[in-house]
């Protein structure tokens, strides 16, 4: 029973996912034919409809049908993916419990409800952020220096891959490029009294994810590609530029809240003084302010731009929450805890997703979303 007029992208992706759908059904080549030309040469890539695409044969086309499947698809993948995040980006000597992880990953995600709240105007970026959180997974799981060639390609791989899946996710990857160059000069700089092969196998990792970025960026879409390096991209999204410093920083404020705000930053700080996790709030921290000053260079953030840091605060939140609960001994302690934890997510995403919750929401300030 809505009464809203959508328009651009809140439209686009709605009615690419009905026509694929029918392809899909009529002529399924033509439809893979359509998917691999889009990422080829499209501004708007095929690619994040495809699994939408493929539920709305059985679901049928309308909204509703359009959103549930982003929601079903899309949403479970980032759940799943977090859990496997917590589960893998661990202490080795002390491995989260069940609880503990199904309580960090919960809490992340209740204080992040621009999880889904673009889904419902209609975008489907979504699907990216659980791809974001496999790349954090697998470069976070051991040392730079233990992670094998296999590893290295398929993060690469992926790198590209959310690039392709849709375009202002390259800002995410360029981020994370920027991370693994700079690790992989701090490494080399380390090992540089070794001789020369120690210095080339600390550079490895930052040669084998670029190459597996590049070559899958080149065979997948080389016209579009060449066609980015030959133009002025910044020119290109110059109208879409709000306000200075000062706006951005209280867009940040209004989408997130001082709790989630503050939160992230107690996690920050808080895994930065353990050695077990100090590498995983310098990554992630590393990563998601490259992203926001890159983002800065190009344009104001539309609804579905926040999904560029929603991979990183979901790990890092996530796995301070769990860490932290592991450090109480005492029953009645963890059970605080876990009741402010949830209870601060639950407030959060009730602002935005209750519209009941107006008057109190107004009471709170900038506190919430």
């Amino acid at each position: 029973a809505e009464h809203t007029l959508y328009h651009a992208d809140q439209l686009a992706y709605w009615s690419f996912s009905r026509g694929l759908s029918e392809a899909m059904v009529r002529a399924p080549l033509s439809a893979v034919s359509a998917i691999a030309d889009s990422v080829a040469h499209a501004e708007l890539s095929l690619l994040p409809a495809a699994p939408v695409s493929a539920a709305m044969v059985l679901f049928g086309p309308s909204r509703a049908a359009y959103l549930v499947s982003i929601l079903t698809i899309y949403g479970m993948a980032v759940v799943l993916a977090l859990g496997a995040a917590l589960v893998a980006v661990r202490d080795r000597r002390l491995p989260l419990s069940t609880a503990e992880v199904l309580v960090g990953a919960a809490a992340a995600i209740l204080l992040l409800p621009s999880l889904w709240q673009p889904v419902f105007i209609g975008y489907l970026g979504l699907g990216g952020v659980a791809v974001g959180v496999g790349i954090l997974t697998l470069y976070l799981r051991r040392p730079l220096d233990e992670l094998n060639l296999k590893e290295l390609l398929l993060i690469g791989f992926l790198v590209a891959l959310l690039a392709l899946f849709r375009r202002w996710y390259g800002i995410w990857s360029v981020g994370f490029c920027v991370v693994v160059a700079g690790e992989s000069a701090w490494n080399a700089w380390r090992e540089r009294r070794r001789g020369r092969e120690a210095v080339a196998t600390a550079l490895r990792p930052v040669a084998a994810v670029g190459a597996a970025a590049a070559v899958t960026l080149l065979v997948l879409a080389a016209p579009l590609v060449l066609r980015r390096l030959g133009g002025g991209y910044t020119e290109e999204f110059a109208a879409y530029g709000v306000g200075g410093l000062g706006d951005r920083l209280l867009a940040v404020v209004g989408e997130y809240g001082l709790v989630t705000l503050g939160l992230a930053a107690i996690a920050g700080f808080g895994l930065a003084r353990q050695a077990a996790y100090r590498r995983v709030a310098v990554v992630i921290g590393t990563q998601l302010a490259a992203a926001f000053v890159a983002m800065m260079g190009l344009q104001a953030h539309d609804p579905q731009h926040w999904y560029l840091y929603a991979a990183g605060l979901l790990v890092l939140l996530g796995t301070w929450i769990a860490v932290t609960l592991q450090l109480f001994e005492s029953p009645r302690s963890r059970r605080a805890l876990v009741g402010v934890m949830l209870g601060l997510g639950l407030l959060t995403t009730s602002s935005v997703m209750l519209p009941g919750m107006g008057p109190s929401v107004d009471g709170l300030g900038s506190l919430v979303p």
